[in-house]
């Protein structure tokens, strides 16, 4: 099953640097995605204590994917410089 909105992404928009709190602390696979659906980042073992740096990132639109036993969640992020 697919989740929306179970992951707190902030701050967004974003502009530099983004923050992403997963919905458990054990760590999961975490993956963003530009709106034409190419990997602009993925981490396993995402443990939500790093800021991701997206001021290299263009602006738009982004899906963050978070994965964790069988659970799947999913958050829009809005990225503006």
């Amino acid at each position: 099953p697919l989740a929306d909105g179970s992951l707190e992404v902030y701050p967004n928009p974003a502009r530099d640097w983004l923050w992403v709190k997963s919905p458990d602390r054990a760590g999961g696979r975490l993956q963003i995605f530009g709106a034409s659906g190419q990997l602009v980042y993925a981490q396993e073992q995402w443990r939500s204590e790093a800021p991701i740096a997206t001021r290299d990132w263009p602006p738009g639109l982004y899906w963050i994917y978070y994965t964790y036993e069988g659970q799947y969640y999913r958050q829009k992020l809005l990225l503006i410089h």
